[in-house]
């Protein structure tokens, strides 16, 4: 997964997210807020178990196509958008 640069994008947007088929990885910029993640599945969000190192990068328990970060009413919604395939 990737995060494109917007201008105005929400202060705690992730400035990547990866996974290694067991957790995903979000990082933040430095001294950004963190943000509650949650697992967006069957038209709800679920909570998820979080471990946040002190890199900036938060790990998640699980992989998941959607996501959604909430801190106080902001919003960010994120989903992995696979690549195309090459053609040749």
């Amino acid at each position: 997964m990737t995060v494109s640069d917007k201008l105005g994008a929400i202060q705690f947007t992730p400035t990547r997210i990866w996974d290694d088929g067991t957790f995903t990885y979000f990082a933040f910029p430095r001294n950004a807020p963190v943000p509650a993640i949650f697992r967006y599945a069957g038209g709800r969000e679920r909570t998820v178990n979080t471990q946040a190192p002190e890199d900036g990068v938060i790990r998640v328990s699980g992989v998941n196509r959607q996501w959604v970060l909430r801190l106080g009413e902001e919003v960010v919604c994120i989903e992995a958008i696979p690549p195309a395939e090459a053609t040749s």
